[in-house]
């Protein structure tokens, strides 16, 4: 049986043996008004699915718990939202229970996320640069006040070197950074990644190499005596320093010339060595001036 009402069978009220249905088929639309409405779990209990308050929200639930309600700015939602996507206005502001904000500048469509203590602790603006602590000036820039709140960390673990790449033209490559690899070393590559081409390298000793990427001798800045300088010497205690010149004849052939200062004797040498290190040449000058060819003490 069906209730019909409407000179057309607008209005239709019935069961079709299943269901219960109302089926609007006429002309316009289904109207419910209503003074309030409730709408609950018919098995003999007050369970709500949805409720409709006059001049105020209308509360969705889930299991007789509310997870959205309508409010006079928008919606509060409990829970989590999930969504394939979101569209938001211009000038749009998100807030975290008032412990931040993410913000939309609508004319410059910068983007700004503040903390409850620190603003603009992200800025992306929209011309791309990015800025850390600070409206940026500069492609990245990071800003800090107080010690230690302007440091950038890159830290690789489990094999991962931490390093900069840089990348002119699509084509020349230079990377800074620790190999970890190669027992921590600092080095500056010719190259996307280090390993290859390392032509400045520091090992955790302090020993520097330029053009090697075995280093034996370190380089540190000399304040004795007030004489600023750069000293190269073998280790840390030994007085003796030096500056040493490796070189290749390109068959093989190795050999290397040193310049070198003795400190118990206060002689400045000049040598070449051959492969095995054995000296072939060298010219000394002694503390008080007198100069020797091939005698380290010239009288």
């Amino acid at each position: 049986a069906k209730a019909i009402f409407g000179a057309g069978s607008d209005l239709q009220i019935y069961h079709d043996g299943s269901h219960s249905r109302i089926d609007e088929q006429g002309t316009g639309v289904l109207f419910l008004q209503t003074n309030g409405t409730n709408i609950q779990l018919n098995k003999g209990t007050s369970e709500n699915m949805l409720v409709a308050n006059v001049d105020g929200s209308v509360d969705l639930y889930y299991d007789n718990s509310k997870k959205l309600a309508t409010t006079s700015t928008g919606i509060d939602v409990t829970g989590s939202v999930t969504a394939d996507g979101a569209t938001l206005a211009l000038g749009s502001v998100i807030n975290f229970s008032d412990r931040g904000n993410l913000t939309h500048n609508a004319s410059t469509y910068d983007m700004t996320f503040n903390t409850n203590s620190l603003a603009n602790a992200l800025v992306i603006e929209g011309t791309g640069n990015v800025g850390i602590g600070i409206a940026p000036s500069k492609k990245l820039t990071v800003f800090g006040t107080g010690a230690g709140n302007a440091t950038v960390q890159i830290e690789g673990e489990g094999g991962a070197d931490p390093y900069i790449n840089f990348l002119a033209n699509n084509a020349q490559h230079w990377s800074l950074g620790i190999d970890d690899s190669d027992s921590d070393k600092f080095k500056l590559s010719e190259h996307s990644a280090l390993g290859t081409n390392d032509y400045f390298v520091v090992d955790v000793t302090g020993n520097v190499g330029i053009g090697s990427a075995s280093p034996s001798f370190s380089a540190v800045n000399s304040v004795s005596s007030g004489i600023k300088g750069i000293e190269i010497f073998k280790n840390g205690t030994d007085t003796a320093s030096a500056i040493k010149l490796a070189g290749d004849n390109g068959s093989g052939t190795k050999a290397f010339a040193q310049i070198g200062y003795s400190g118990a004797n206060a002689t400045a040498h000049f040598g070449n060595f051959n492969t095995s290190g054995t000296q072939v040449g060298e010219i000394v000058i002694g503390s008080t001036g007198n100069v020797g060819i091939g005698t380290a003490s010239p009288n």
